[in-house]
């Protein structure tokens, strides 16, 4: 049972309205003006779960944040896309040629630059949360000041919307996770959020993807981050997709260095992938293992997809259970494809 839910900024901010918008059941919200404090409120389990943006239509992936979960080990149950309109407010009885200063934060301003382009004469400064500098110019009547928040935050903060929907791009989305200490398993599954380190070697992000193809996996993201301890040597997260959760059942373990298939009970006949061995694909022999079949499935990452629908939105709000860890399920490759990386090491 989920009660209480970190976010990054306070009431009126883009995450307070996913909370809202994600949870079936009202929940306490802990306002938080870092992603640094969410994850640590979540590891010092002061709260159930946590909310945090991964990526965006117009500005892309937010890198920190994919190192938080993964430095932190933490597991992503759930996903929703928020559909992403900026509006510019200040205080009423103000037309925007009397706004000096914006303040808000990183993202909604690159999400804006094209509009502010337009009026030279206003100075862009960075902040911690959208709402939260509305909430400010509220409390301190702050004049020829303005920010870019939500029409939430202009309501709750008594403040006039001098121009909406001011983002670049007027179809903006922002994905965000929801992510646990723990997973969250189902068999109702149909995507999965996982994380592999390969060698340096020519071909072998190629081997690893024309891997997912043949095991029926349908890839929708795939983002690289550097492995700090190891210059110029990076991992890889990636979001599949399918079609019936058996394509991610491990239906076979594959022999070791040319030894027979060992064929467990009660597996099907259909191959797919796990990730354990997925650096070996970058050369010389893969350290393909025959891995018991509890080991297998106690180390399976799950999710399973949901739709749900903004209130009072004009579009769709896409909702996600995803049960997915960004650490790496086991890598079992079916047999034919281990011969042919064999027989050619390095991929290829």
């Amino acid at each position: 049972m989920i009660n209480k839910v970190a976010i990054q900024g306070i009431k009126g901010s883009f995450h307070h309205l996913v909370t809202q918008n994600y949870f079936v059941n009202p929940v306490e919200i802990e306002p938080l003006l870092t992603f640094n404090e969410v994850v640590d409120s979540l590891i010092k389990e002061k709260v159930d779960t946590a909310v945090m943006a991964l990526e965006n239509s117009i500005a892309g992936s937010i890198i920190p944040n994919y190192a938080l979960i993964d430095a932190n080990n933490l597991h992503i149950t759930g996903e929703y896309y928020l559909d992403i309109q900026h509006n510019l407010m200040a205080l009423s009885g103000q037309d925007i040629f009397e706004i000096k200063e914006v303040y808000s934060h990183p993202m909604a301003l690159l999400q804006c630059q094209s509009f502010f382009d337009k009026y030279p004469h206003i100075k862009l400064v960075e902040d911690c949360d959208t709402a939260e500098v509305a909430q400010r110019i509220h409390k301190k009547q702050l004049k020829g000041v303005a920010a870019i928040a939500s029409s939430s935050a202009a309501e709750i903060y008594k403040l006039n919307i001098l121009a909406e929907s001011i983002q670049t791009i007027k179809h903006n989305e922002t994905r965000f996770v929801i992510v646990e200490r723990n997973e969250n398993p189902s068999s109702t599954i149909n995507k999965a959020s996982l994380k592999f380190m390969l060698n340096h070697k020519r071909g072998s992000l190629a081997a690893m993807l024309n891997v997912m193809s043949d095991c029926k996996l349908n890839l929708t993201k795939i983002q690289s981050l550097p492995k700090i301890d190891t210059p110029w040597k990076y991992a890889f997260f990636v979001d599949v997709t399918f079609d019936d959760y058996e394509d991610y059942e491990v239906p076979r373990v594959p022999p070791l260095h040319g030894a027979q298939p060992i064929q467990l009970p009660n597996l099907q006949a259909q191959a797919t992938f796990d990730l354990t061995s997925a650096a070996a694909l970058g050369g010389g022999e893969p350290a393909l293992l025959p891995l018991p079949r509890a080991h297998v499935r106690s180390r399976r990452h799950r999710c399973r997809r949901r739709l749900g629908t903004r209130s009072g939105a004009t579009t769709l709000g896409r909702r996600l259970l995803a049960g997915c860890s960004v650490e790496p399920p086991p890598l079992l490759l079916p047999a034919g494809h281990a011969r042919r990386l064999r027989a050619a090491p390095g991929g290829g």
